[in-house]
């Protein structure tokens, strides 16, 4: 690999080499935020210099925007009038609805999603109490409270929704950087890539002990109100 490229006749260290895709005619050359206006500066008088500014999602276009117009401003004063600032908010605006729609789509399917798996879990806990009804009356004859039946399903409830969330994020994560690499390899989509943050794990951890939470009461309810007599007579 080259190691070094002259640039409007000054040497510039090349510290990487984007691949080539399908099609492509021009040559595009990327420098780091902090050294375009050295690479500006010895640029011919006779077109305005432009440079492009890319932000890493949508949601940062506006910050990336007001980051680029203060960097204007300290690095040239009074002369930051005859620099112009632009962005396509038309088609920004455009992206956002579509991403707005997407994830209203996502939001109603997650929705149906959660619905029937707490509806799982509470037969899955409702038929566990029938088959251990015995098992509870024991417990309750030996000293065991009520609440502590209650407790006992419940977390039960939760494990089972844990480990049902723990598996969709390993499945989810995988799936998505699995067809995204799929993509950039058939389609040469070299700048698509699948990205995740810790947040939205959270929220998937803690919708799936919410669900275990709502959906794993009523069983563990009706546990906690058998009878110990009536119970060790179930066969």
């Amino acid at each position: 690999m080259q190691q070094s490229i002259s640039v409007n006749g000054a040497p510039h260290e090349v510290i990487g080499i984007v691949a080539p895709y399908e099609g492509e005619r021009l040559l595009n050359v990327y420098v780091p935020f902090s050294r375009a206006y050295e690479v500006l500066r010895v640029a011919p008088a006779s077109q305005p210099p432009v440079m492009l500014v890319r932000a890493r999602t949508l949601e940062e276009v506006k910050a990336t925007r007001s980051d680029v117009e203060d960097w204007i401003a300290e690095r040239y004063g009074q002369r930051a009038n005859r620099v112009v600032v632009e962005t396509s908010d038309q088609r920004l605006a455009q992206a956002m609805q579509g991403v707005f729609i997407f994830k209203l789509f996502m939001g109603a399917i997650t929705g149906i999603s959660l619905l029937v798996g707490g509806i799982g879990i509470m037969n899955v806990l409702l038929a566990s109490v029938t088959e251990r009804t015995r098992e509870i009356g024991v417990r309750k004859a030996t000293g065991a409270r009520r609440v502590d039946i209650v407790m006992q399903f419940l977390v039960e409830s939760v494990v089972i929704s844990g480990v049902g969330s723990l598996v969709g994020i390993a499945l989810g994560l995988s799936t998505s950087f699995a067809v995204v690499s799929l993509i950039r390899s058939r389609a040469r989509a070299i700048f698509l890539d699948a990205t995740f943050s810790w947040s939205t794990v959270g929220v998937a951890a803690l919708a799936a002990i919410a669900v275990g939470l709502v959906f794993g009461t009523y069983p563990a309810r009706r546990a906690g109100k058998l009878s110990p007599i009536n119970a060790i007579r179930h066969e």
